[in-house]
């Protein structure tokens, strides 16, 4: 039944039933209480009047009522129910009205990259779900007093307060390409999304010159590059080109099996006996020279290529590490980075089993490292994915554990064999007694759990006795053993023999 025929069948009805109890009950108060024909005949002229007045102001809120709906279904994508693009702009410059010391106002505008060819290959039931998917990925990413909006057929629009700081950007950035990459639809073909940003008061003042400007930058992006990013702001548009540089040669990289391993020792505090090493990737571009892991590292995760560069290092690690013989021998154990992407996202973790699977050799000796807040991010999942891997031998260790919201029950719940005290911990401990105090807390709960503690980072002796004091177990850090590729730790290994 169409919407204004209910809405008239509920205006009706109700005016209907309250007319009905009026007359009801009010003739029958009046009778009860005037016997007077006089003075009835003067109540019921004051009484009709008043059912007048009263009913009047019932119409005008019935109507007023119904009206409001009609205005909000109008104003809210009945697909997604998300904000359509007038109530959005609406919400925009009331956040505008407000600003916040030394914070900018973020404005991303979300492109679905070739959605009309997901509508023609597949089906156009297929693209709502996609639509859906991403609202619903994008309401429960985001807090309440972030305003989400569907702007276009395959658009979307965020807008938040965020600090002033490029870095922080950049975090944006990131976590939101990360929350899109999770949208699960059942597509063979992977989705991409362009993304265009403005920020206020820079780029634009009022919403009308905001949501323009932002409008502007996704269409440069559109016109660049499928996937990619651009800022209205120049500068910022200039470092997201050199990211992009990097990307596509990063790709290069990947598909000529360029990029290289080195392996970091890791030993005993007592004795100083060989416990194993991490294996560290390295990419040597042919301009730039050694490009840092914590620059190509989150491109890769922005941009779905951590799965290839996981996949290459446990080809090679299999390769240098079983072939050399000083796997299981020499070196008890080999300890391998997963990135977070991987192991939050169904699909690409079942390639990562798949990754494993393929090197027997190497998962007998095999540790595997998540950071702390790749755990957190869903303990029951991480709980359940490490337990199947664990229960085929594969250890696991904690990466970089304290620099999260370190949870007690990740201790409990999650079969973990090992845990990384992060380098910054170990630099603080010698000059904040704060931190170090942290530093034996995590140790003596870590040893309750019988769990293996290395601290990173270690740069000279005077952390190492205050380790030893501590009762950590071992130990891995320039001081003791740079990164270093196969041929020098063979002759590390032989020179300490």
């Amino acid at each position: 039944m169409p919407t204004k025929i209910q809405s008239a069948i509920r205006i009706t009805l109700t005016y209907a039933i309250f007319g009905s109890l009026w007359i009801l009950f009010s003739d029958s108060v009046v009778n009860a209480l005037v016997s007077d024909p006089a003075v009835m005949s003067q109540i019921q002229t004051f009484k009709g009047w008043l059912f007048i007045l009263v009913t009047t102001g019932l119409l005008h809120w019935l109507v007023l009522s119904s009206l409001h709906s009609f205005e909000e279904q109008n104003e809210l994508d009945p697909l997604t129910h998300l904000l359509r693009h007038y109530l959005f702009k609406q919400r925009l410059s009331a956040m505008l009205l407000r600003p916040r010391p030394n914070q900018s106002l973020m404005l991303i505008y979300i492109d679905i990259d070739a959605f009309s060819d997901i509508n023609g290959q597949f089906s156009y039931e297929t693209g709502d779900q996609v639509l859906v998917a991403t609202a619903s990925r994008l309401m429960n990413f985001y807090s309440s007093d972030v305003i989400i909006g569907r702007v276009g057929a395959d658009q979307f629009a965020v807008a938040f307060w965020t600090p002033q700081s490029p870095d922080n950007i950049d975090t944006q950035i990131h976590n939101l390409r990360q929350q899109l990459q999770e949208v699960e639809t059942g597509l063979k073909a992977p989705l991409s999304h362009t993304f265009g940003i403005a920020l206020a008061p820079e780029d634009g003042e009022t919403s009308k010159r905001l949501m323009s400007s932002c409008a502007e930058a996704l269409g440069r992006a559109k016109k660049r590059q499928r996937g990619s990013v651009e800022f209205h702001n120049q500068a910022l548009s200039d470092k997201e080109k050199g990211r992009r540089s990097l990307l596509t040669d990063l790709r290069l990289a990947l598909q000529q099996n360029t990029m290289s391993i080195v392996y970091q020792p890791q030993f005993a505090l007592h004795g100083r006996a060989l416990t194993g090493v991490e294996v560290l990737v390295r990419w040597e571009h042919p301009e730039l020279g050694m490009v840092p892991p914590d620059v190509f590292i989150p491109i890769a995760e922005d941009y779905g290529l951590s799965a290839q560069i996981t996949a290459q290092v446990f080809r090679m690690a299999a390769e240098e590490l079983v072939g050399s013989g000083l796997l299981g021998n020499q070196i008890p154990r080999a300890s391998i980075n997963i990135s977070a992407v991987e192991f939050n996202s169904p699909p690409l973790f079942a390639g990562l089993q798949q990754t494993i699977e393929q090197y027997p050799k190497l998962v007998n000796h095999l540790q595997i490292e998540i950071t702390e807040t790749a755990t957190l991010a869903n303990l029951q999942h991480s709980a359940a994915i490490i337990q199947r891997l664990h229960d085929t031998g594969i250890r696991f260790s904690i990466d970089d554990f304290g620099t999260g919201y370190t949870s007690l029950r990740m201790l409990k719940d999650l079969p973990i064999n090992e845990i990384k005290i992060d380098r910054s911990f170990i630099t603080d401990m010698m000059h904040e007694p704060k931190v170090a105090a942290i530093v034996n807390a995590i140790i003596s709960m870590a040893r309750s759990f019988d769990l293996t503690i290395v601290a990173e980072g270690i740069e000279n002796q005077s952390q190492i006795d205050k380790l030893a004091e501590m009762q950590c177990n071992e130990l891995q850090g320039y001081h003791l053993a740079r990164p270093m590729p196969l041929k020098q730790l063979q002759s590390f290994i032989s020179s300490r023999a």
